[in-house]
């Protein structure tokens, strides 16, 4: 009953969310525990790849900063590939759960389109999954990854490989591995960054 509960309450939030800025929306989701099912064996095993393709593909990163942290779930998968994690979460109550969850990385309330890493400096690999959904203007959020990340890496499921594919066949040596579990399937796109 509690998940059908939860299930209709995403529904109910996420409606007119899709490419859009709902920041609002977002924090709402919050209201519970974890809202995207990140605990389930499904998400877990998405996790878990993405963190493999990065040990693979790019080895141990000194700095790693993850847009859209959420309450850490996939933070716990990414701080076994770098020295010192970074996330950043548009919600309040995801941020202080993560802060609980990974305690060994910093968090902090951000969104993509004005965050500042506090030292100026980029951050080894930035990586954004299953967030670009949420977002109006996909083109400038990968302007901004390129401006924080000198590695870049994104994940997108299924659904989505035709609105989102476009944005990165253009980008120079971009590489991509599709992962699957189940009928379900993932995008992860990763590249060096285009700005210096």
């Amino acid at each position: 009953m509690l998940a059908t509960i939860k299930k209709i309450w995403m529904r109910l939030l996420l409606r007119k969310a899709h490419y859009q800025d709902a920041c609002n929306k977002m924090e709402q989701l919050y209201l519970v525990h974890d809202p995207w099912n990140m605990a389930s064996e499904r998400e877990q095993y998405r996790l878990k790849e993405t963190a493999r393709v990065i040990k693979e593909e790019m080895g141990a990163v000194k700095t790693l900063l993850e847009i859209g942290s959420g309450e850490g779930h996939q933070s716990l998968f990414f701080k076994d590939v770098t020295d010192k994690l970074y996330g950043i979460d548009i919600s309040e109550k995801a941020v202080a759960r993560a802060a609980k969850n990974c305690p060994d990385a910093t968090f902090e309330v951000g969104d993509i389109n004005s965050y500042q890493p506090p030292n100026g400096q980029k951050y080894d690999l930035v990586v954004a999954c299953e967030i670009l959904y949420y977002l109006s203007d996909i083109a400038k959020a990968i302007d901004k990854l390129n401006g924080l990340g000198k590695k870049c890496l994104v994940s997108y499921f299924k659904a989505e490989f035709k609105n989102l594919d476009p944005f990165f066949n253009g980008i120079k040596n971009s590489r991509s591995r599709i992962i699957s579990y189940g009928a379900l399937s993932w995008k992860i796109v990763w590249w060096e960054s285009q700005k210096g």
